[in-house]
């Protein structure tokens, strides 16, 4: 009976943060329009790890495991320098349209 296969569900864990959300962070500490934590919050959402050690460092990790074993990560770390965002480092970001696009089951347009 080789023809019946198990339904696997999605997961996803973490913070989605497209390349759209990502064009909006502004850093820099001497900069009038430098973003606040709090900004940054209210952008991105509550980072998934956090560190005592490293209070100026917030993680951004998202994972998307499709049923069909395809998985798709991406890690965004923000900086801060007292209450601005110093630096935003990250892995390539889809945009939404190429998330959506994944999640619905079709292929993301490149």
């Amino acid at each position: 009976l080789g023809i019946f296969a198990p339904y696997r569900i999605d997961i996803q864990q973490g913070n989605f943060i497209s390349a759209e959300t990502m064009a909006q962070l502004r850093e820099g500490m001497k900069r009038p329009d430098g973003m606040t934590r709090d900004q940054v919050r209210f952008l991105l959402g509550t980072p998934l790890i956090t560190d005592v050690f490293h209070a100026d460092e917030w993680n951004y990790v998202f994972v998307l495991r499709k049923g069909n074993g395809e998985v798709l990560t991406s890690h965004v770390t923000v900086m801060f320098s007292g209450n601005k965002l110093a630096t935003v480092d990250g892995t390539i970001l889809p945009t939404e349209k190429d998330y959506i696009s994944l999640i619905a089951g079709k292929t993301a347009a490149k």
